[in-house]
């Protein structure tokens, strides 16, 4: 009661209470043991003053004169003593009950969802990829591993574009955890969704990429954390990077980055099913012209392929995130037009005069 603030220690009940009590020093065991006084002191007018308020305060139902009074009074305490006693009870169970249930993507990514659904082009978060789910479920020590699990299982599935699963980097689930599908500027290479990002150039690179994620998996998953100096270790030597010189690498790389949008966006998305419709053309109908051009004319670098995917992701990506109507994602309209320009320009050969 005092602790409570409910009895001040200068007030004469306080007195009173005290010398109830009756301390007996030696014992039969040599405890000193607390009871109860066979005789309590006398009550005075003064004592009777601060003991009424006292009683009123804790039971208010002393007050009433509808009610049977000390009865009703001592109900009222055992209610509140059982209510303070459940409520603890009953937030311990809720918050157990609410850890059992899988997290979904509203609740991890609160402030961030309402991009996510405009990336991703759905109304119903139920709408969205299987991968999302995994995602949110996941904990923060384990969403890279998700993220390499996830596009490794696309990647053996018959809907692949190529039997290769890219290899995700810091950067790309960084990118992917805070909603980053799209940077600030068309030339930035490094964020967002965008073929430069699983580019894949040679056996070099994708070895060092593969032990970086392996290097990466391991420390994350233990309990030190990883702070911005330790992603230094991270980065690709750049004696290993460099654009694409074949027609056989861009095509692995367009297959990469076809994995990558499926997982992301899922297959309903129109970038990826704009992008399929680009592939199938890419690999079949003018792949002869590609290789012709690239390889053995050099007229277009595969690079020049790269940056127009990431142009017209990079618009569409910018139209959502700002409620604006995004443009069609036509992956296919630069390929006949490659084409007629490998078959039309001629090399030039120096003309011999006579003297």
């Amino acid at each position: 009661m005092q602790s409570d603030g409910f009895i001040d220690p200068t007030t004469p009940i306080f007195t009173w209470f005290r010398a109830c009590l009756h301390v007996t020093q030696n014992n039969s065991r040599g405890l000193s043991i607390t009871t109860l006084s066979l005789s309590a002191p006398f009550i005075n007018e003064d004592l009777m003053q601060h003991r009424n308020p006292l009683l009123h305060n804790m039971l208010p139902a002393l007050q009433d004169p509808q009610d049977q009074g000390l009865n009703n009074a001592i109900i009222q305490m055992a209610n509140a003593v059982v209510t303070q006693a459940a409520e603890p009870h009953n937030a311990r169970l809720a918050k157990e009950i609410e850890k059992d249930q899988p997290v979904l993507p509203s609740v991890k990514y609160r402030a961030l969802f309402p991009n996510l659904k405009a990336y991703l082009c759905v109304q119903e978060e139920t709408q969205f990829p299987k991968f999302w789910f995994m995602l949110a479920t996941a904990p923060k020590r384990q969403e890279f591993s998700v993220v390499h699990e996830a596009l490794d299982a696309f990647s053996r599935s018959q809907d692949t574009f190529i039997n290769t699963a890219p290899i995700p980097t810091p950067k790309l689930v960084a990118d992917l955890t805070t909603i980053a599908f799209v940077g600030d500027h068309p030339d930035d290479l490094k964020t967002g969704l965008k073929p430069f990002v699983v580019m894949d150039g040679s056996e070099e690179y994708r070895t060092a990429i593969q032990d970086i994620a392996r290097d990466y998996t391991l420390l994350a998953e233990r309990d030190f954390g990883l702070s911005y100096v330790d992603l230094v270790h991270f980065k690709v030597p750049k004696e290993l990077r460099g654009h694409l010189t074949t027609f056989y690498k861009l095509e692995k790389s367009l297959g990469l980055f076809g994995n990558l949008v499926q997982v992301v966006l899922g297959t309903q998305h129109p970038i990826s099913t704009n992008y399929r419709v680009f592939w199938a053309a890419f690999t079949h109908q003018f792949r002869n012209q590609n290789h012709f051009k690239i390889d053995i004319r050099r007229l277009i670098k595969p690079v020049h392929i790269l940056q127009n995917i990431q142009l017209i992701c990079f618009h569409w990506f910018q139209a959502q995130k700002s409620q604006a109507p995004p443009p069609y994602p036509s992956f296919s309209i630069f390929l006949p037009a490659s084409t007629y320009l490998c078959t039309t320009i001629q090399t030039c050969h120096p003309r011999f005069t006579s003297w």
